[in-house]
């Protein structure tokens, strides 16, 4: 198991881990959870802090 410096690595980490099991790009999970094209990379790249249950609401939201 990996261990996070911090809670955006593991936010970065968790999102990039969904979209490999989704097999989703950046853009169409943005897309898919209502957000602009971009919202899912600036979370990867730690530009855009996203707390853990507003990830949660959109994994839901998202179905993923």
């Amino acid at each position: 198991m990996t261990a996070f410096n911090n809670y955006e690595d593991f936010i970065a980490a968790r999102v990039q881990q969904l979209r490999s099991q989704k097999n989703i790009s950046a853009r169409k999970m943005s897309l898919s959870i209502g957000q602009n094209e971009g919202y899912i990379t600036q979370i990867e790249n730690k530009q855009n802090p996203v707390s853990y249950t507003h990830l949660r609401a959109h994994e839901t939201a998202a179905n993923l």
